[in-house]
């Protein structure tokens, strides 16, 4: 959310690093939770 609304860190930037940090087997759970969050920045 704050990403969005700061647009300090871009989407694929911010969705690359969360990637490398999750454990294996969860990336696309994830990325879904990334994409929720950014959907709620863009309504605020």
């Amino acid at each position: 959310v704050i990403a969005e609304i700061t647009k300090i860190v871009s989407e694929k930037s911010l969705e690359m690093a969360v990637l490398k940090r999750v454990p294996a087997g969860t990336e696309e759970l994830n990325r879904k939770a990334l994409e929720e969050g950014f959907k709620l920045g863009k309504k605020n």
